[in-house]
């Protein structure tokens, strides 16, 4: 820590000064004089520190070449606690006679030539005189040789790992292998060679759980490993890796992944071997892309140079997986932004990598496996840390199936993984699927099984169980790890309740409760505990250490009434109609304490600093309720508050201690920090100065007062005492109508006025506390009550707080209706008039707040808007009503004369008036500095367009998407962007004539009051009333909260709508009759230059004090906040009452950002997204959303849609479940697999095949379960087929069996529908096939559809597993092989070969190929060919066996690729067929 002291002060008398080395002369004994002082604390003067100090004189004597003998002779320890060097040392006389008494003994060392070496101290002799004998001796020496105490312990330990009561539970195993692993990495750390030995338990348990199979040990051996971190254990994990082993091949994925990470820690000690193997392990295609993926991580911790880098790169441009490539991608960028000294040279390299890289890989979306970074270091502390995020897909999944977090901590040249924690998951959607379904019984399960016989090489996927894993790391050691399958699940659930079915739980959940909760329960806990010994040359221990306990307390008495009671056939829907009566006494507690400490730490006694941190929390919740479910009503009452009850409380303080475990009660602890002045301590910036009892004297603090002056008008009391050092300060609330006010207390004193550093802010103390306080009310309050109800009644829950006193002087309603008098009882009839009555209203309000400043930045406005704001307060004071249309068209008249001949603007009234209406006219375009408002209606696109492309971005204009839309003019012209000037008196007029109540055509749907019950009183409190309307392109919603507290008439009105889901705008008004403040907002879609865009708006009136004072403090951080994001501003006066910000995307990956505020515009381009908007690759920039596009909906849908499945073919184009689009043309009569389930459940296959009386007209097959459905054209009308027989179009089909079957039409054709099955939607119509299957789907099918998981590198796999060089191939691989003479097809895949001679490796060679070709078959002749482009395996042409043997001639190697015709015709005239042939077969 830097600026820690950690002083030693070694004294020498009688020795030879001109030596460096002691020399010592039989005979003759030497005489020292010893003095060693530790001091801790920080080094700036006056602040208080604790030390020791051990004095003695040594006689030192030699009896042999070597040996030599140590007396220790009036050893004296002394402490310290205070100010140093002021404070005097004192001594300690029992811990003095405690270490004299081991000290005084005769000690034999060995010493040659300047070396120490074996000391041999009396058996008895504690450890402590050991060590500090160690520093005596350390003064003359250059090493001392160590002690093997700790290898005795770690010989004794692996007994303990083969104990019976050890091996029988699996947890006591985890823990006892996993700090078994953290000792051994403990113990070699020390030494150059880690005894085989030690590491041979960890071994033996990897090789036994090898040879049975036990995929839990193999892990449990590996994490082990891991922990211990020696090199020694390579060959032990390379067993593990496919790459290096054979056998491994058959293990699960998850141990290889395993492997991967046992080296992490290997790579510290032999980096250059873990690089090796980790490079090996990413370049094998053959292997799971997760463990890839792990190996990636572990190849960038061992910090590769550029040329490994390099080759990384230039193996991803080839890279036929997808999620590798796009993890290996962003791992690269993240390291290349990284700001960390020692990854400087890495990142320079990935740097170079990613931008050969960017344009194949940046693009990739969200279903690609990802790095996320962050990070930052600091150069004056030399510290920093990087938290990373490592997402890694699977293709069989479409969320992250690994996902590890870490943070590593850096400082000077050290780096630590301070925690770590990982989530693995896969197959977990079988466990949200429909259970018990027999899809091994259903006849089309029988059918793929045959299927797959007839594709060569053809293989199911494998099975996969559900399984969750986890473990966490902390200091590069895994402490615990957990494996949670679907038997851990079933086993979790029938110990709870005797069955795997949850209604069962639910229900015994609600009958223990229901008979009652009472009882005591206390939590304790420890946290936490780390602790880190450094030797010190003294030879006592200096300990880091921090530790955390906790305590929650909770005692609860609950009383529960449910009717009507529960039946015994329960269902969960029953709750709904219960009724509930509950009384509930709870009184929670929590109390945490930390301690750091950095010190000495010894049996006999304790030096050092401590940081003490402590937190309460304390609450008492005493309430009866009752919940009537039915009629959708709550109610509460509770007690008001009768004494001050602390809440929550934080304490911190750092102290300097000393304790003496021989003498009680002698503790001492000092504050780091002085009461009072200390003397002698010269360089004290200021003297405190004395504070003033005058109201106002706060401003005399060393707080800001812009930041004080709003908590001192927001709160009940604000009390500041500033004395250089130390303040205090109160904030309180109110809340008279419910008889209590809560406050805040802040107490606070650090050193930080010695010196402005993080380390100086956290010395000293911190009291924070929230108190509840009861207030004095007129009358007393027997309860407080909180009503909610929803749903139809609500209405029959408001309360009437209407009063005479609120009535204009104007005429009334000739009637009084329904909605009149609910506007009255809400106190919100002035705020929904029309808008001729509210003109003449605002006038009068406006005259009140124009004689003040209220802009949120008022104080930093320029001087001429104050005094155009005098104007037109005149102005109106004048009578002059603003809001007239003659004056509106006189303002739109002179902008736009000032936007075409901006060189007029010379006078600042003029200057001032057109920044006043720019936002408030919705038809102006103008390129000013001052006038931009961010919201433009510009008269001509090309004029629009033709003005963006000269102007700098941060003068650019946003075009909505729906200009003329309902409820534009609520954000546009609702508030003025300046209250200088008539268009600012009007957009006020405006903003108060809202649109309709909407209690005017609506019931409020939710109401709810919270009031306090006085003695012969009116109720106070507060009451809540909402409000929605939902229609298909508006939705909107109400809320409006009153005082319920006569004669109080402050009220809160909230409105929100979203517009054609192009636009979402709100405002919300507060105050006397919610006219005192008001703030609107907006979110709308539009288009920025020529991009589409979306802009968010923020426009104020009036707002409160602590709210201008937040937003002063704010923008004073900005310039810098900007400078350090790289952000550019751009000083410009704009609307004294309007903040702007604009993202516009300009491509895919990338978007322009503005935000501009009243004189300030900060601006950036080509800002990075940290993934890509969703969209087609290839997608130019020109196709992309333009201004009428509903972000708001095609966002969420586009999402959305992204996450499901589709598959088509139309015509002759085919596009795949990964959207890879291709063109094939089906040979007539053979049908061809789509898309099957390739899963060990064979559920479901669909067939196609193109009809042969025309080439636009297909026929499709699916089989499912006991279903086969057949859809085709005949005679120009669509049939539908099921189970071979006719049924009708009209008519729904359902199925009966366990899984449902729907069949329906639908437009032009028929629609299917399997969820069950995994097929959520196909929909033909005898031209075009749609095909969408379920997310759960994801990397399970095949076919000519695809494997859906999203390696699209990987499209073209044939049944074999053999990637097909042209689509031609691909689709013709998929072609099912009939019955020659019964079959319609004739058309079958027989092996080729090329008929010339080949000259291959210089010699005459014969080639077959690897994949078979379409043949016609044996009788037919071809009548029409297509090239296909095939692998060829060749073989010398004396040797070359026949055809008929190469039926693995897809496991031979790829020798000569060539072009030969595949028939796709045949015409059968002399075909061999038996007389009658067995009726055709698809299977």
């Amino acid at each position: 820590m830097k600026g820690l002291i950690l002083t030693l002060v070694l004294t020498l008398v009688g020795g030879q000064k001109q030596d460096l080395e002691p020399v010592f002369h039989m005979g003759k004994t030497y005489l020292y004089g010893y003095e060693s002082v530790i001091m801790h604390g920080l080094p700036d003067r006056g602040l208080a520190m604790a030390g020791v100090r051990l004095t003695g004189k040594l006689e030192i004597s030699r009896v042999s070449q070597s040996n030599h003998l140590l007396q220790i002779r009036e050893p004296k320890l002394e402490e310290h606690n205070g100010f140093w060097p002021m404070d005097p040392f004192i001594p300690s006389l029992r811990l003095s006679e405690t270490i004299a008494t081991c000290l005084s003994q005769t000690f034999k060392f060995e010493y040659t030539e300047g070396r120490v070496g074996s000391i041999f101290a009396p058996e008895d002799c504690p450890i402590l005189c050991t060590n500090l004998v160690r520093g005596i001796l350390n003064m003359m020496q250059i090493t001392i040789k160590k002690c093997n105490i700790f290898y005795s312990k770690l010989v004794k330990c692996e007994t303990f790992l083969t104990c019976p009561q050890i091996q029988k539970v699996l947890v006591h195993r985890i823990i006892v292998y996993l700090g078994y692993g953290s000792m051994v990495n403990k113990y070699c750390a020390q030494t150059l060679l880690c005894p085989n030995q030690l590491l041979q338990p960890l071994h033996d348990l990897a090789t036994e759980a090898t040879s049975k199979a036990d995929a839990k040990d193999m892990s449990l051996a590996l994490k082990a490993i891991g922990n211990a971190g020696e090199p020694a254990s390579i060959k032990r994990i390379l067993k593990f890796l496919p790459t290096f082993s054979s056998a491994a091949v058959s293990l699960p994925s998850r141990i290889h992944a395993d492997a991967m990470l046992a080296l992490r820690k290997i790579a510290r000690k032999d980096p250059a071997k873990v690089r090796e193997i980790a490079l090996q392990v990413f370049m094998d295609n053959t292997l799971a892309p997760n463990v890839r993926m792990m190996a990636c991580v572990v190849l960038f911790e061992t910090k590769p140079a550029l040329p490994t880098v390099a080759a990384m790169a230039s193996s991803l441009l080839t890279e036929p997986s997808l999620q590798v490539a796009s993890f290996t991608y962003s791992h690269m960028k993240a390291l290349a932004a990284g700001r960390i000294p020692q990854l400087y040279k890495l990142s320079s390299a990935c740097n170079i990598a990613i931008k050969l890289l960017s344009p194949r890989l940046d693009r990739l979306s969200y279903r690609y496996s990802k790095v996320i970074h962050v990070g930052d270091y600091s150069s004056e502390y030399q510290v920093g840390a990087i938290w990373r995020f490592y997402l890694m897909n699977s293709p069989s999944t479409m969320f992250p199936s690994d996902i590890i977090t870490k943070v590593r901590g850096y400082y000077a040249n050290t780096a630590t993984d301070i925690i770590e924690v990982a989530l693995r998951s896969q197959s977990l959607a079988k466990l949200i699927r429909k259970k018990n379904i027999p899809f091994a019984e259903y006849d089309t399960y029988k059918t793929l099984k045959e299927l797959g016989k007839t594709f060569l090489g053809w293989k199911e996927l494998p099975p996969e169980d559900p399984l969750v894993s986890a473990y966490i790391k902390v200091l590069g050691q895994e402490i615990a790890f957990v494996d949670i399958d679907k038997d851990a699940i079933q086993q979790i659930m029938m110990h709870l309740t005797g069955s795997s079915d949850w209604q069962p739980v639910v229900k015994k959940v609600v009958e223990e409760v229901q008979r009652g909760i009472s009882g005591r329960w206390t939590l304790p806990a420890m946290v936490g505990e780390l602790r880190h010994i450094v030797p010190t040359v003294v030879g006592v221990p200096l300990e880091l250490g921090l530790c955390g306990a906790a305590v929650a307390h909770t005692a609860a008495d609950v009383d529960i009434q449910m009717s009507p009671p529960l039946s015994d056939n329960f269902r969960p829907t029953q709750l709904l109609e219960t009724k509930m009566d509950i009384h509930a006494d709870i009184r929670p507690k929590a109390y945490f304490h930390m301690i750091a400490m950095m010190g000495i730490n010894t049996q006999y006694f304790q030096s050092g600093l401590e940081f003490h941190a402590e937190f309460s929390a304390n609450t008492t919740m005493k309430f009866d309720a009752r919940i009537n479910m039915k009629e959708k009503n709550l109610k509460i009452e509770t007690l008001p508050c009768h004494q001050e009850a602390e809440l929550a409380a934080v304490r911190s303080g750092v102290y300097a201690i000393s304790r003496n475990m021989q003498e009680e009660d002698s503790e001492k602890k000092s504050q780091l920090l002085p009461k009072g002045e200390v003397p002698g301590i010269s360089d004290q910036p200021f003297q405190p100065p004395e504070r003033s009892s005058r109201p106002g004297s706060w401003k005399q603090s060393s707080i800001p007062s812009v930041i004080s002056k709003g908590y001192q008008q927001g709160s009940e009391e604000a009390h500041h005492h500033s004395a250089g050092r130390f303040y205090t300060r109160m904030f309180c609330k109110k809340f008279e109508s419910l008889g209590c006010s809560t406050c805040l207390s802040l107490k606070s004193q650090n050193s930080a006025f010695l010196r402005n550093t993080y380390l100086h802010k956290l010395v000293g103390e911190l009291d924070a506390k929230i108190t509840l306080k009861p207030v004095h009310t007129d009358a007393d309050i027997d309860k407080i009550e909180l009503e909610i109800q929803a749903g139809s009644k609500a209405a029959s829950k408001i309360i009437d707080v209407a009063s005479s006193g609120s009535k204009e002087e104007e005429e009334t309603s000739p009637y009084e209706d329904i909605k009149a008098k609910l506007k009255k009882i809400l106190g919100i009839e002035n705020v929904f008039t029309a808008s001729n009555k509210t003109r003449r209203r605002t006038k009068r309000i406006n005259r009140d707040y124009k004689t003040a400043d209220t802009g949120l930045w008022a104080e930093l406005s320029a001087p001429h808007l104050s005094s155009s704001s005098s104007s037109a307060a005149a102005s109106s004071a004048d009578g002059k009503e603003p809001g007239n249309d003659h004056k509106k068209d006189e303002i739109r008249q002179s902008v736009k004369k000032r936007g075409s001949k901006s060189s007029s603007r010379s006078s600042s009234g003029r200057r001032s008036g057109s920044s006043s209406v720019s936002s408030a006219s919705s038809k102006v375009c103008s390129s000013s500095q001052e006038d931009h408002s961010g919201d433009r209606d510009c008269s001509g696109h090309s004029e629009y367009s033709k003005q963006q492309v000269t102007l700098p971005v941060y003068q650019l204009w946003f075009k909505p998407a729906d200009e003329q839309g309902p409820g534009r003019e609520i954000l546009n012209s609702s508030i003025s962007s300046s209250s200088s000037s008539a268009a600012s008196d009007e957009g006020i007029s405006r903003a108060m004539s809202q649109p309709k109540f909407l209690g005017d055509s609506k019931p409020p749907i939710l109401a709810a009051v919270l009031r306090a019950i006085h003695k012969n009183e009116q109720p106070t409190g507060l009451q809540l009333v909402l409000y929605t309307d939902t229609q298909p392109w508006r939705s909107r919603i109400q809320v409006f909260v009153s005082s319920i507290t006569r004669p109080s008439r402050w009220k809160l009105c909230a409105d929100a709508s979203v517009i054609n889901y192009r636009k979402v705008s709100g405002s919300l008004k507060w105050g006397k009759d919610c006219q005192d403040y008001q703030i609107a907002t907006q979110i709308a879609t539009g288009q920025f230059a020529a991009y589409p865009a979306m802009q968010m708006k923020l426009e104020w009136l009036t707002v409160p004090s602590i709210i201008r004072t937040t937003a002063r403090w704010f923008y004073s951080l900005l310039p810098g906040v900007a400078y350090v994001l790289g952000y550019s501003l751009r000083q410009q006066l704009g609307p004294s009452h309007q903040a702007t910000l604009v993202m516009a995307l300009t491509s895919p990956r990338t978007c322009d950002v503005v935000f501009k505020l009243p004189e300030l515009t900060i601006y950036n381009r080509a800002i990075r997204l940290p993934l890509p908007f969703p969209s087609r690759p290839g997608t130019p920039v020109s196709t992309l959303p333009s201004s009428d596009w509903n972000v708001f909906s095609q966002a969420t849908l586009s999402l959305i849609e992204s996450f499901k499945a589709h598959c088509s073919v139309f015509q002759n184009t085919i596009t795949t479940f990964d959207g890879v689009e291709f063109n094939y043309s089906m040979p007539a009569n053979c049908y061809h697999v789509l898309v099957q389930d390739c899963s060990p459940e064979l559920k479901f296959l669909v067939m196609m095949k193109r009809l042969e009386e025309s080439a636009d007209l297909t026929a499709i097959n699916v089989r499912l379960a006991s279903h086969e459905v057949d859809m085709y054209v005949s005679n120009g009308l669509l049939h539908l087929k099921i189970n071979g027989v006719q049924a009708p179009r009209d008519v729904p089909y359902t199925s009966n069996s366990d899984a449902s079957i729907l069949i329906s039409s639908e437009e032009e054709g028929l629609a299917l529908k399997a969820p069950d099955y995994g097929i959520d939607k196909l929909y033909y119509d005898g031209h075009r096939l749609k095909i969408q299957v379920a997310f759960w789907m994801a990397g399970k099918t095949c076919g000519i559809c695809g494997k859906y998981d999203a390696e699209k590198e990987r499209e073209y796999q044939m049944p074999s597993g053999y990637l097909a060089k042209d689509a031609v191939s691909f689709g013709q691989s998929w072609i099912i092989s009939e019955d020659s003479c019964a079959g319609a097809c004739k058309l079958q895949r027989k092996f080729v070969k090329i008929e010339k001679a080949v000259g291959f490796e210089k010699m005459a060679a014969k080639c077959f190929s690897v994949e078979p070709v379409l043949r016609c078959v044996e009788g037919c002749s071809a009548t029409g060919t297509v090239p296909v482009s095939v692998g060829f395996h060749c073989v010398p042409a004396d040797s070359a066996p026949s055809l008929e043997r190469q039926l693995r001639l897809g496991q031979k190697s790829e020798d000569v690729v060539s072009s030969v015709p595949a028939h796709t015709a045949c015409s059968c005239q002399h075909q061999p067929c038996p007389a009658s042939a067995p009726a055709p077969t698809r299977s």
